[in-house]
């Protein structure tokens, strides 16, 4: 998936232009990066990173050699994950980047996508084309008989009646499993009624959804990266720059994943810490204490640092 972060006074930074912004849901003024990441039932976090820079940013647009679409990305980035041996069962695309090129790139490798159709897109059904949204009208609603609890974008759960086949899609060659899912993820979700798609034929309905369901991982991943560890809070204008401070992020997040998933937290404290905001806080104020026991039991050779500093007597920290 990609993710946008917000610079709309930044003019002469690489990368920023006026692109869609999916959290702000509009076009703004922003860096765009193309994220490779891992999610499974109990965790989540990300594995590499592509930067995107817009065709108007080079010459020629984009017949420019250096342009690179988000597609080509996420190629490199699917590619990378192989190379690197990350065990994974199924890729998990959304509805943009359910594209041809993209999808036939994945089973060439002998790999199972999954993705949500777009509403226009043509399938199959009793040898007819027809578009997805129009598709739930046309199978019998007893076909509906399997119920399946998710949980949705905000991490609640919410339910969906879900029934799946094996069809043709329009332009993607090879046979496919189609589910379709009648409910709504959230109060503001616009479509009651969603269709999932993948190349794995052996899945079930249930399992389709729960799959997909993951990518909402994906999302809370990108909400904690910009509300914990300040994803989007750089002030670099070159993208080199740029990205190192999206590794960064990256690697501070997966500490924090990590010392959540191993407990070390709750070891020294009566309370579990429950969201990653939480385990942040909780692991400065351990880290704060920590340095003031050292520095309180190490008091000569606390002095010895500030001198070989340099620091002036006013500049140095009080000690409580």
């Amino acid at each position: 998936d990609d993710t946008a972060c917000s610079k709309k006074w930044a003019y002469k930074t690489d990368g920023v232009r006026p692109q869609y912004s999916g959290s702000e849901d509009a076009v703004i003024r922003c860096n765009v990066v193309v994220c490779s990441s891992y999610a499974d039932s109990v965790k989540r976090y990300p594995l590499h990173l592509q930067p995107y820079r817009p065709a108007d940013e080079f010459p020629d647009g984009e017949n420019n050699p250096r342009f690179k679409s988000k597609i080509y990305l996420a190629r490199k980035l699917i590619y990378d994950a192989l190379l690197n041996g990350i065990d994974f069962s199924h890729i998990v695309i959304d509805t943009w980047y359910f594209a041809v090129e993209l999808v036939t790139f994945i089973a060439n490798k002998g790999l199972f996508w999954i993705s949500e159709s777009e509403v226009n897109r043509r399938i199959s059904y009793h040898g007819k084309w027809v578009r997805a949204d129009g598709l739930v009208k046309l199978i019998p609603s007893t076909k509906f008989n399997k119920k399946v609890t998710l949980l949705n974008t905000k991490g609640k759960e919410t339910s969906f009646l879900v029934y799946s086949f094996i069809t043709k899609v329009k332009d993607i060659s090879g046979r496919v499993n189609v589910c379709v899912a009648i409910g709504k993820w959230d109060a503001n979700d616009p479509k009651g009624v969603h269709i999932y798609v993948t190349n794995d034929l052996k899945l079930s309905a249930k399992q389709i959804s729960k799959k997909y369901s993951l990518r909402w991982g994906i999302e809370w991943m990108f909400r904690d990266l910009k509300e914990n560890v300040g994803f989007d809070q750089y002030q670099v204008r070159t993208i080199r720059g740029i990205t190192r401070h999206w590794y960064l992020c990256f690697l501070a997040y997966t500490f924090l994943i990590w010392i959540k998933l191993n407990g070390y937290c709750q070891r020294a404290v009566d309370f579990k810490p429950k969201t990653m905001g939480e385990h942040l806080l909780l692991f400065r104020n351990l880290n704060s204490m920590s340095c003031q026991h050292w520095i309180t039991h190490n008091p000569f050779y606390f002095q010895r640092y500030l001198r070989t500093r340099g620091l002036h007597p006013l500049e140095r920290p009080a000690i409580f």
